[in-house]
């Protein structure tokens, strides 16, 4: 899968890129003036040179999205489309993209293990091929976790998540964006056994974007590239 990048800008470059670059939009709606003419002429050439970039400037192809945060449009900010077709229609601010990604990637898998076995604990670090170790205070906010649960940060780099109870069948998710991409976690829960276990998953979060395209808008680039997820477990 590939992203593709956004940008609001109706300006007369913005107008002007978007006249010969149309941009790729949904399919279905869910819901110092020299100097800043220079920046925008300078953006603009870059959006329409860089591949899978576009410029949104009419209020129908703008309202076809969704901000994935619920927040107002920032005219100028950089945006990047949600890689899921179920999703298509959701605009992450570029700053914010992995760590929305990453939430939504360990809710994922949490809930996974916990429809499936009898969690007790869980202890969760995350490692970056290029960054090393990733802190963790400001990546479980927001992590939908269902049930009577418990989410204590150990330290920095380490998170401890209590499971007070075991998930009641109504409670359990149906539905999962992101867990048909880690196999060892979907293998791991059809051969586990109770007791205490480890498991390690790995995610490439570029999404094919080189780190210079990736710098150019805004990105957490901490978070580039392969990203490892690692969980303790213990199961009854």
């Amino acid at each position: 899968m590939s992203l593709k990048i956004y940008r609001i800008d109706q300006s007369f470059f913005g107008k002007l890129n978007h006249k010969y670059k149309k941009p790729d939009l949904p399919a279905t709606l869910y819901a110092g003036l020299f100097g800043g003419l220079f920046e925008s002429a300078r953006k603009n050439y870059s959006d329409y040179k860089r591949d899978n970039s576009y410029v949104l400037c009419e209020k129908d192809e703008i309202d076809r999205f969704v901000e994935a945060f619920g927040n107002d449009w920032i005219e100028d900010l950089y945006y990047v489309r949600h890689p899921k077709k179920t999703r298509t229609n959701y605009l992450i601010p570029a700053e914010q993209f992995h760590k929305y990604i990453v939430r939504e990637q360990i809710g994922d898998i949490i809930s996974y293990l916990r429809a499936n076995l009898r969690v007790r604990e869980l202890d969760l670090s995350i490692k970056n091929s290029k960054s090393g170790s990733l802190g963790l205070s400001g990546v479980m906010d927001g992590v939908s976790l269902e049930g009577s649960t418990d989410v204590c940060l150990g330290n920095e780099y380490t998170v401890k998540i209590k499971c007070n109870a075991p998930l009641k069948a109504s409670e359990k998710k149906t539905e999962y964006l992101w867990i048909d991409e880690f196999p060892h976690v979907i293998e791991l829960v059809d051969n586990a056994q109770n007791g205490l276990f480890s498991l390690s998953e790995e995610f490439d979060l570029s999404f094919g974007l080189d780190v210079e395209a990736a710098k150019s808008i805004g990105m957490n680039i901490n978070y580039h590239g392969r990203t490892e997820f690692n969980f303790v477990v213990v199961a009854d």
